[in-house]
């Protein structure tokens, strides 16, 4: 996860993943939760801003990921893949 050190750097409150087995984890620091808990998340610590780093995901996922944060009123930033 290189992305995760630009989370880090950002001063993010969690990392979300979709993948149940991380959610629980920490990496780099920082906790990972599942995605089912980003609402909660935003709610709870007052987001503003979403770092999306999936560097292997084509744009159709891309854009079904960021149509389901638009209810969440926060800003989406692409992270770039840093490997």
């Amino acid at each position: 996860y290189p992305q995760a050190l630009a989370a880090v750097a950002s001063g993010a409150v969690a990392l979300v993943d979709d993948d149940r087995s991380l959610a629980g984890t920490v990496i780099a620091g920082v906790p990972v939760r599942h995605a089912a808990d980003l609402a909660a998340l935003v709610a709870r610590y007052g987001v503003g801003r979403v770092l999306l780093a999936l560097p292997a995901i084509d744009r159709r996922e891309r854009r079904a990921i960021i149509e389901r944060l638009a209810c969440l009123a926060v800003h989406v930033q692409t992270v770039p893949d840093v490997a």
